[in-house]
């Protein structure tokens, strides 16, 4: 299988970029959801801090794990972006500790130190959220280092490059 190889400089950008796409949308939420907040300019820094290290730590190794096994599409990126940003949250969700007891409006999530059923759909909602952001720094992650649809990874550097 001759897999299409991106070129060194594109993956370096693309791990410095695609952290920061999820990040701004994350902050752009915020400022929507009706509450008092900091700003968009602190949510952003927050989201970009847990960002850059989770594709470095997760992201990184599964790069170099994958590169050689699957073709470089969309859907495999998009996919690998969106399991590597639920990576952290799903360890402290299932391994992490909880609160002797914890409610959420008018139901109760944590009873005797133990999710209830709320608790665990509570958290896979919040799971699904980072995922999907997760998505789309894979997303980016593919348009930085593999080009808009029609360029090849492997030709040499244009003026549209930089």
């Amino acid at each position: 299988m001759d897999l299409q190889r991106p070129r060194p400089e594109r993956i370096i950008l693309a791990f410095l970029i695609a952290p920061l796409a999820p990040s701004a949308l994350a902050a752009t939420l915020t400022l929507f959801d009706g509450q008092p907040n900091g700003g968009y300019p602190q949510w952003f820094a927050l989201f970009a801090f847990a960002a850059f290290p989770t594709a470095l730590l997760f992201g990184a190794p599964a790069y170099f794990l994958l590169r050689n096994r699957l073709e470089p599409r969309l859907v495999y990126i998009a996919l690998t972006g969106g399991l590597i940003a639920v990576a952290p949250c799903m360890l402290l969700v299932i391994f992490g500790p909880a609160p002797e007891f914890a409610s959420s409006g008018q139901r109760v999530t944590v009873e005797h130190g133990a999710r209830t059923l709320w608790g665990w759909l509570e958290a896979l909602g919040s799971i699904s959220g980072i995922f999907a952001l997760g998505l789309i720094g894979g997303f980016t992650f593919w348009l930085v280092a593999l080009g808009l649809p029609g360029w090849k990874a492997d030709d040499p550097p244009s003026a549209l490059d930089g």
